[in-house]
């Protein structure tokens, strides 16, 4: 790789670094006997390369035997940026795919037989191979292996039963019976690197065909979304008025489809109907009836109708010197005017009323929401303003380190930023000695460092915050050091409980450790003295699926000064367990390991978001709540790789421990894909224990994966999931949120509510599904869009209808 047009070759000087790893086989014997054709057991030599280090050409393919040969290397890097033209000449980029992304390339292989010069055969072509990068190869997609424990090879002792190997995907596989030798591949790809596209010859002693694949990352390395086929209608908005509204000005018209496709408008006023493909205008006073019919690109229908009236007796409401939805830091000049014959001014701040007048001078800092409403003629207009003046800075933490401090092995400092109003930052930057970084990413170099974080919030206040701190090298082996309670005693040789008083200076955080449990809480977590109590437990049934390894279950508790027991934290506090690794049984990994806690109301155990460190013999997690906290073999559990870090992680793993979900082959559970009808049902089934033995005939039941075949049935019985008007279930197509509605309807238990629903997409809502929704709404199970839609007929995602089943049982 050369960063400067082929000057040099070396690693990405704006990197981390990049770490190559080299096999051998070394021959015994000087090669003229038949000791020639022994070989030691393969090594591995691993060698780092720093950040713009000369960097020499990497083995990728990594073959440590001279049975097979690398033939036809391919690599090809994304097209240029696609530019569609709009219907003003406009370029534009239509499809996501189309936007080119520099990071990414793709690169293929292929292996043949190697007879050797003495043979009479001719090399045989074998497998292809694939890969792909988004970070200019410092790192390629591979996939998990587990060598076959049978293996008669000569060398299967340097393979552990069970053992996880990562290498290159198949791009086509030889079968061996000579009909299906792979080679002469060429490779295409989108401009985003998303869609790859491979052909290739595939030969044999007298046929050959010419062979296609597609295949489209799902999270492993590149994101990327995939357009399903599409069978709802084109969803169809107007701007510039609305249905009923009533205005005394000319109206400009402007109609957008949610996808491609051709809308035809027809506007009748008077008997007289006017026809438009384009934004439009109308001024005249009279009464409008507005159709608009629409058909995407795959020939779905969609049609809307509204009514409007232009007048002269229309009261308007003007509003100078704030805008809807604004930050600012200056003070606020506002002028009200109104043209109607009676008006009436509200302005909160903070929710508190404020003086009801035409002009306001506002300095204070504060959330305000103005409400003016003008009647003339028994006609009514209201404008609603929301409005927030914010003069203080974000503020920001960082927890898990601590200015000046020096830390033994590893230092994970993790960034938080607060601010009183804002919901969202305008900029946030992280850097670690100068270099992006990335909050609560371990750090284990032995090495001096300065973080330092700016944050902006949406008014423009601006903070900064900079840090020195020291990770020094860890030398001895954690389970050799005695364990300390932080007062100092040594616990007894096998004590069941200790306890003790914790007292958190302002601004520093604290560390309890007691047994192989070091609890880490961050600085301003307790204004006052609390005491603890940690209980080891006796024997703990785990169930079938978690296997123990040691004893190290414990029930954790925090009481304030009045004896009140605190189980919440907000802000989370870090628990680490060490571990033995001799505990483990023989053929299963320390990945494996998982902290879980105890569910009461359960009655089972859950597994949390943890992170193993297989050098130092700890696994930690970050918790919200106490309760009793294990660590344990999941031998079962998925990887759920695509997961980490998303707002919907701790659901997601929630859900798999209560067996309502699972990881795919490659262990990911791929949450912002869409769901299928099918997979909707068996986490209905599971999550909600439907059971009814009146099953109805499914026509298409043969479409449905034979997987979810019982829990489809089961769906439908119980009433939660529909057929349509021809006895189908479609259990390939995607659930909507018309779907959860309808099952939440049938199934859910829900409580009254007063709360009156306010979606600006209400009327999109089905009549016989607005009393779930509003309940649901009510019960905090659903929310709408940022811009205040529901969006109904949209398509949802695993991770959104996860999140909803999750709300829903907790309550």
């Amino acid at each position: 790789r050369s960063f400067d047009g082929g000057k040099t070759f070396t690693t990405n000087p704006d990197g981390i670094g990049v770490e190559h790893t080299n096999t051998y086989k070394t021959q015994l014997g000087d090669g003229t006997g038949s000791e020639g054709r022994d070989y030691e057991p393969k090594v591995e030599e691993i060698s780092f390369y720093g950040p713009g280090e000369f960097e020499p050409a990497r083995n990728l393919s990594q073959l440590t035997n001279n049975k097979a040969s690398v033939i036809e290397p391919r690599l090809v890097g994304p097209p240029p940026t696609i530019f569609s033209i709009d219907e003003q000449g406009n370029e534009y980029i239509k499809y996501e795919e189309d936007k080119n992304n520099k990071n990414v390339y793709w690169v293929t292989y292929g292996t043949s037989t190697n007879p050797g010069k003495k043979s009479t055969e001719d090399k045989e072509p074998l497998d292809l191979y694939y890969s792909y990068t988004n970070d200019f190869g410092d790192t390629y997609y591979t996939v998990e292996k587990i060598p076959n424990p049978d293996s008669k090879g000569k060398f299967k002792e340097n393979y552990v039963e069970g053992e996880e190997v990562y290498v290159w995907d198949w791009l086509a596989k030889d079968t061996g019976n000579k009909v299906a030798a792979q080679a002469e591949c060429q490779i295409r790809m989108s401009p985003s690197g998303e869609v790859f596209y491979a052909v290739w010859n595939e030969a044999g002693d007298k046929i050959s065909d010419v062979m296609f694949r597609r295949i489209i990352p799902s999270g492993v390395i590149i994101e990327g979304v995939v357009n399903q086929i599409d069978e709802t209608s084109p969803v169809i908005t107007i701007k510039g008025i609305a249905d009923g509204d009533i205005v005394s000005e000319k109206v400009d018209i402007e109609i957008t489809l949610d996808e491609p496709g051709d809308w035809t408008a027809e506007l009748t006023t008077d008997g007289t109907t006017d026809t438009y493909t384009n934004t439009f205008s109308i001024e005249d006073y009279g009464v409008y009836n507005l159709n608009i019919k629409a058909e995407d690109l795959n020939g779905n229908i969609g049609e809307k109708t509204i009514t409007f009236t232009i007048a002269d007796y229309v009261p308007t409401i003007q509003v100078l010197g704030i805008e809807n939805n604004t930050y600012t830091t200056s003070s606020l000049r506002i002028t009200i005017d109104t043209t109607g014959e009676s008006e009436e001014i509200l302005l909160t701040k903070d929710g508190v009323p404020q003086e009801s007048k035409g002009r306001y001078n506002l300095d204070e800092e504060g959330k305000y929401k103005l409400v003016v409403v003008s009647e003339s003629k028994g006609l009514r207009a209201e404008k609603n303003l929301t409005f927030v003046i914010d003069k203080t800075p974000p503020k920001i933490s960082i927890k898990g380190v601590e200015d000046g401090k020096s830390y033994l092995g590893s230092a994970k400092p993790i960034v938080e930023v607060t601010d009183n109003y804002s919901t969202k930052l305008n900029n946030l930057e992280i850097k670690l000695n100068d270099r992006d970084f990335l909050s609560s990413t371990k750090i284990t170099k032995a090495d001096d460092y300065t973080i330092s974080v700016l944050a902006e919030d949406e008014a423009g206040n601006i903070s900064e915050l900079i840090l020195d701190f020291t990770v020094k090298e860890k030398r001895d082996n954690p389970s050799n050091r005695e364990v300390a309670l932080n007062d100092g005693e040594i616990p007894e040789s096998n004590p069941q409980e200790f306890t003790g008083q914790l007292v958190q200076e302002e601004g520093k955080s604290s560390v309890v450790t007691g047994y192989n449990l070091t609890i880490l809480i961050p600085e301003n977590t307790f204004n006052e003295p609390v005491d603890y109590i940690i209980t080891k437990l006796e024997e703990q049934a785990y169930g079938t699926r978690i296997l123990k390894i040691g004893d190290d279950a414990y029930d954790i508790k925090f009481m304030d000064s009045s004896g009140n027991e605190i189980s919440e934290f907000p802000n989370g506090i870090d628990l680490i367990f060490e571990y033995d690794e001799e505990n483990l049984p023989k053929g299963l990994s320390e990945e494996e390991i998982k902290i879980l806690y105890y569910d009461d109301n359960l009655k089972m155990w859950i597994a949390v978001p943890c992170e193993v460190d297989t050098e130092n013999n700890t696994v930690s997690a970050t918790v919200y709540h106490l309760s009793t906290y294990s660590t344990a073999l999941y031998p079962n559990f998925p990887k759920l790789l695509d997961s980490k870090g998303h707002w919907s992680e701790r659901m997601i793993y929630k859900s798999v421990s209560m067996n309502i979900v699972c990881g795919d082959q490659k262990g990911n559970f791929n949450p912002d894909d869409y769901i299928t009808k099918e997979e909707m049902a068996k986490v209905l089934v599971n999550a909600l224990g439907l059971e009814n033995d009146d099953i109805p005939e499914i026509k298409d039941v043969e479409n449905v994966s034979q997987w979810a075949k019982d829990y489809v049935r089961q769906a439908v019985a119980a009433n939660a999931m529909e057929l349509d008007e021809d006895g189908n279930f479609n259990p390939k197509q995607m659930a909507t949120r018309e779907d959860i509605l309808k099952a939440a309807e049938k199934v859910f238990a829900l409580d009254e509510t007063d709360i009156e629903i306010q979606y600006e997409d209400l009327e999109e809502v089905p009549v016989h599904l607005r009393e779930t929704l509003r309940k649901l709404t009510g019960e905090a199970i659903v929310k709408g869009y940022p811009d205040g839609t529901f969006r109904v007929r949209n398509n949802i995602r695993r991770c959104e209808f996860i999140k909803i089943i999750s709300e829903y049982l907790d309550k």
